[in-house]
């Protein structure tokens, strides 16, 4: 089945149908959900009220990007370490379908940050434990500017 053929709306774990048509500016690929909510929760506060979708696998994801304008997204934000794959799947679906789209790589495994870095040059990593960098990238620091 090609991605033309594909619904317009899926199902994502937690049950809710999503349509796929929804305008998305922010997109949160992590399988903590209190991470989840707590990132969209900070982003709309601190940014205004946003359409930010999130799932927490791989595979939810790649079958949402498939089905979505990515140019639309201001940023993602994704964790490499999920329970069914990684995260880098994900960036490099997002990266074929607009070499520009605004990723940001947010992990907790060191390691997985270094041989994120050893792929990406044009993309911001944080790691979870360094908020305030996170912070000033999405422009919710203290300078308000969005880097991504």
């Amino acid at each position: 089945m090609t991605s033309a053929q594909r619904i317009s709306n899926i199902d994502d774990i937690t049950g809710y149908r999503l349509d796929c048509r929804l305008l998305c500016d922010f997109l949160i690929v992590d399988d903590d959900q209190e991470i989840r909510s707590y990132l969209k929760n900070i982003i709309n506060y601190r940014r205004g009220n946003n359409n930010v979708v999130d799932f927490s696998s791989v595979l939810d994801t790649l079958n949402y990007i498939d089905c979505i304008n990515v140019k639309n997204i201001k940023c993602a934000i994704i964790d490499l370490n999920l329970n069914d794959g990684n995260g880098l799947t994900i960036v490099d679906k997002l990266l074929s379908k607009d070499k520009n789209c605004p990723i940001i790589i947010y992990s907790g495994d060191y390691s997985s940050i270094a041989s994120a870095y050893e792929v990406y040059d044009n993309i911001s990593i944080v790691h979870k434990t360094d908020l305030g960098r996170l912070y000033n990238i999405l422009g919710i620091g203290d300078k308000y500017e969005c880097y991504c």
